[in-house]
């Protein structure tokens, strides 16, 4: 592919948007190179569905093996000065037992957190962002790929530093401090929960940033972190006097009701149409104590505008649905059986989404319009949606196998068989998923392989046609040539 197709981002950079960019790119999944440069000094980190993989420098080869004091500044000159047309500075290391192969292979990609910190020194810079969704885990080397996320080697490699931090924003936090919701299930991956459910105590109870490092200076590299990714904000509290409650209880000043209405409109805006998680704004591996937690938090929230908003029947309708929505995804998660249930499907992309009327029917195929799209030969406009989709959702075996099946036919072969075969390790049952496998088997010339497919899609749909016919003439084929 021609380099200029790729879809690519760019923009201006320091220490706080640097952080805020491996964050984003983390949970946006995305899979491509981010190019980051400072003057001379250029990098390139190579992310697979939101997870840094590796960097690599501009810095000079033997740059890189003085500051790992692999040799120092004497010996590189010795080794220089020996340098022919046909003996490299590396061959001559490796000849002498320098260095291994494997060494120079590794210094040519330095893992990430051997790399990462060098931002933290730019003060200015620019990045760009290449897109490249071809990638997948199975063409990567896997010694390259840590065991960590990239929110894990962010905070390794930065959190030391935040405690040295000065430069606080103190005056763009000038009111109560908040935390967004995302804030709790990033920090799960760095470990740092129980520091950050101590500090949402304390902030609920209504506390300045100057405040809160005067009370609390141990949580500095915490508060610094969740600023720099963008979770931290403040709130100026509009004072309202002990006499106006008492006369009048339930007067609101006119900016505060407009400040509520624009708050529903965007919660309506960002919530509806998602999964009962992305409702929410959590991780679907949160702990069922805090999962009840915000959906009590999102009641008292939400609950406290219903007042204010009482003369606004258009916004007084969409906070009642999403009171209602609330509700109904609480009796799912508050049960045992009913979530395990949920998230069997939400692991299969078959999870029922909040619509505008509460919560759509589970039987509803949320793919209908995309397979509409592929019964028509629509296949570039479905798969162009497909992948819209599954930026929203995650990954899917219903979602994978119809991306495999729009790649095939747009002759993307090698990308179609790893999205088809990835649908098939998420649900190794999952019925389109192994039609289009065995089709597209049968077509590269493994009949054995397509016969294993539709003898597992026979034993759970025996009506498929298509299956029986397929089936019936393999093994005459096989039969015919003994």
């Amino acid at each position: 592919m021609n380099p200029s197709k790729y879809k690519t981002t760019s923009g201006l950079h320091g220490v706080h948007q640097y952080v805020r960019l491996l964050c984003t790119l983390y949970l946006q999944r995305k899979s491509g190179l981010l190019f980051i440069e400072s003057g001379r000094n250029v990098h390139q980190i190579l992310f697979l569905e939101g997870n840094a993989i590796c960097i690599q420098s501009s810095a000079p080869f033997y740059q890189q093996l003085i500051d790992a004091q692999t040799i120092d500044e004497e010996e590189w000159i010795s080794i220089q000065s020996r340098v022919t047309d046909h003996d490299t500075a590396e061959d001559i290391l490796i000849s002498q037992g320098i260095i291994s192969r494997a060494e120079v292979d590794e210094i040519q990609h330095v893992v990430l957190e051997k790399g990462l910190e060098l931002p933290l020194h730019w003060e200015r810079g620019s990045w760009k962002f290449q897109e490249r969704e071809e990638l997948t885990a199975n063409r990567i080397d896997p010694d390259l790929i840590s065991t960590q996320s990239t929110i894990q080697l962010v905070w390794n490699v930065i959190g030391p530093h935040l405690e040295k931090v000065s430069r606080l924003v103190s005056t763009v936090l000038s009111g109560h401090l908040q935390l967004d919701i995302q804030a709790k299930s990033i920090l799960q991956l760095i470990h740092e929960e129980d520091v950050y459910l101590r500090l949402e105590r304390i902030i609920q109870e209504g506390i300045s940033l100057e405040l809160l490092l005067k009370k609390y200076p141990g949580m500095k590299s915490m508060v610094n972190f969740l600023y720099l990714l963008g979770f931290l904000r403040s709130s100026k509290i509009v004072p309202e006097t002990i006499a106006q409650k008492e006369t009048v209880p339930t007067r609101v000043e006119k900016g505060v009701v407009q400040k509520n209405i624009s708050i529903i409109r965007s919660d309506y805006r960002r919530r509806m149409q998602k999964d009962y998680y992305a409702f929410l704004k959590v991780s679907p591996d949160i702990q069922q104590g805090q999962l009840e937690r915000s959906i009590r938090r999102l009641q008292r929230r939400w609950g406290g505008y219903q007042d204010s908003v009482r003369t606004e029947p258009e916004i007084s309708k969409k906070l009642d649905e999403l009171l209602m929505a609330l509700q109904q995804i609480e009796e799912v998660f508050t049960n045992p059986e009913k979530k395990k249930e949920y998230d069997r499907m939400y692991r299969f992309g078959r999870a029922p989404l909040i619509s505008g009327t509460g919560i759509q029917q589970s039987q509803q195929d949320p793919l209908q319009g995309f397979r509409e799209l592929v019964k028509k030969g629509r296949y570039e406009e479905a798969l162009v949606q497909l992948k819209e989709r599954q930026n929203t959702v995650g990954l899917s075996a219903d979602i994978l196998a119809e991306i495999g099946w729009c790649q095939w036919n747009l002759d993307a072969r090698v990308e179609a068989q790893d999205s088809i075969r990835l649908a098939l390790g998420l649900d190794a049952h999952h019925k389109t998923a192994l039609e289009y496998d065995a089709r597209v088997s049968l077509a590269i010339g493994e009949p054995m392989r397509a016969r294993k497919r539709i003898v597992s899609l026979l034993a759970q749909s025996p009506e498929n046609e298509w299956a029986k016919e397929t089936l019936d003439r393999i093994d005459q084929e096989e039969n015919e040539h003994g």
